[in-house]
């Protein structure tokens, strides 16, 4: 049987054939999935059915000619979505997933994301459920009136002919995302009976008297709890928020999970070309005209695979603390440190580059926080 793996990865890695020097046999033969090939010009082409977003070919490419691209376009497919922070999460996420996609009230395609590498490769203790508990939770699929009979035919799609049938149909589509909201909380339930695993729509770590919180989905929100360990150590109010569901978008979960904080952190890993973060345009969409509303506070970072540690979650809490303190947000803020500029300037040296004078936008070095880091 073949599983397009491709369906979980939340990078994808692009090509860039000017870039491309056309030796194939060095991204090809350290592509651990074996899914990098020479197209008709020679050029690396990825087979994205099965290619999980790992970036070896990133990181290995001598000429620079891979790069990373987020896979958020397919919020807006029609596939709910399920990201995952932990190995143990991805392999209960699948079966969630299969119960999800196949109820009567969603009948919709679930993408299970993890991150690359950073899951793909690690090696962490997993509780493989057991087969008998597995078939109890995942009951044979009703196939209802989807069944194929040559003496009963039907059509299991609508014939988009103008905008009308379209419309209806996109609609459809969307309130069938709706409804996997309360379909999912059912669903871990059941789960959590199943197997004494509970899974959240939105998951809260700390948040009891958080002032302020971080907001982020995927493998880094474990890191990010290890930060809320040490910041509460010294002294700081803080928690983290992590939406497991991105489509359906679990906006009043999100609300509750957010209720009484000052200011929210917001970690995109991702950016939207002359928009942001996604993340953030998400939740401050859900949190628009609340009362009582937290100072969002937006950070990129963890691009390409780059880590985020602990210096720079102690330097997010206290920018947002002091946002919240001042009720005044800072513009959007790269995670890109002085050591990380002076090698971009190396390299620019190195190519003849002039970078950008003082009237140009540039990505502002972090200072480390040693009142957030005490």
């Amino acid at each position: 049987m073949q599983v397009r793996t491709g369906l979980w990865r939340t990078l994808r890695p692009i090509v860039d054939t000017e870039r491309c020097r056309k030796c194939v046999w060095v991204c090809g033969s350290l592509c651990p999935d074996g899914v990098i090939f020479p197209d008709v010009e020679g050029h690396a082409a990825i087979d994205f059915d099965h290619c999980k977003g790992c970036l070896v070919c990133l990181a290995q490419c001598p000429w620079h000619a891979i790069e990373a691209v987020p896979e958020r376009a397919a919020r807006d497919s029609g596939f709910l979505q399920i990201h995952c922070a932990t190995c143990q999460e991805i392999v209960d996420a699948i079966l969630i997933a299969y119960r999800l996609a196949e109820d009567a009230a969603v009948r919709l395609p679930v993408i299970v994301n993890l991150d690359g590498f950073y899951l793909s490769f690690t090696r962490e203790p997993v509780d493989l459920p057991d087969t008998e508990a597995a078939a109890r939770f995942l009951p044979p699929f009703d196939a209802g009136t989807l069944a194929f009979r040559a003496g009963h035919p039907v059509s299991e799609a609508v014939a988009v002919l103008g905008g009308g049938p379209y419309s209806y149909f996109r609609y459809q589509i969307h309130l069938a995302a709706e409804a996997a909201l309360d379909v999912f909380d059912q669903t871990a339930g059941v789960f959590e009976a199943t197997f004494g695993r509970r899974y959240e729509a939105v998951e809260r770590y700390r948040m009891d008297d958080a002032d302020v919180a971080f907001l982020m989905i995927e493998s880094f929100a474990t890191k990010a709890k290890a930060a809320v360990g040490r910041l509460r150590a010294a002294g700081h109010k803080v928690g983290l928020v992590r939406p497991r569901l991105l489509r359906p978008f679990p906006e009043a979960a999100l609300r509750a999970a957010l209720k009484g904080v000052k200011g929210v952190a917001v970690v995109d890993q991702n950016l939207s070309m002359g928009k942001g973060g996604i993340l953030f345009a998400e939740v401050a969409s859900a949190l628009y005209g609340l009362d009582g509303a937290p100072v969002l506070v937006s950070f990129i970072g963890g691009l390409g695979g780059r880590d985020i540690d602990a210096d720079d979650f102690a330097e997010m809490a206290a920018v947002t603390q002091k946002a919240a303190d001042t009720g005044e947000a800072p513009p959007p803020r790269l995670l890109f440190d002085a050591d990380e500029l002076a090698e971009v300037r190396k390299l620019q040296t190195l190519a003849a580059v002039e970078w950008p004078k003082e009237s140009e936008p540039e990505p502002e070095p972090e200072p480390k926080s040693e009142e957030a880091a005490s």
